[in-house]
């Protein structure tokens, strides 16, 4: 049984359509984007080497870290994400 308020496979959609698709698509990606921003930049507070780019490639291993479900540990070893220790030789002058 088909539904008529689907498009069949040769009918190209209205404009409109075509935009709002669009539309949410962007939206998503914006979310998505400012998502792996917020974990990175904690991530780079616990001293762990990466970008939003990096977060958005794992973004399942960095969510569970984010809301606590794995340790920093087991987000490492899954990831690949490097641990960075911060530069504290001035300190000592």
């Amino acid at each position: 049984m088909s539904d008529s308020s689907h498009p069949q496979s040769n009918d190209t959609p209205p404009p409109e359509v075509v935009q709002g698709w669009l539309s949410a698509i962007c939206e998503r990606l914006d979310a998505r984007e400012s998502l792996c921003r917020d974990i990175a930049e904690l991530a780079r507070g616990y001293y762990l080497d990466c970008d939003w780019q990096f977060v958005n490639r794992h973004l399942s291993w960095f969510r569970r870290w984010y809301t606590g479900h794995i340790s920093t540990g087991r987000l490492m070893g899954r990831t690949g994400v490097k641990y960075k220790p911060p530069n504290i030789t001035h300190w000592s002058e």
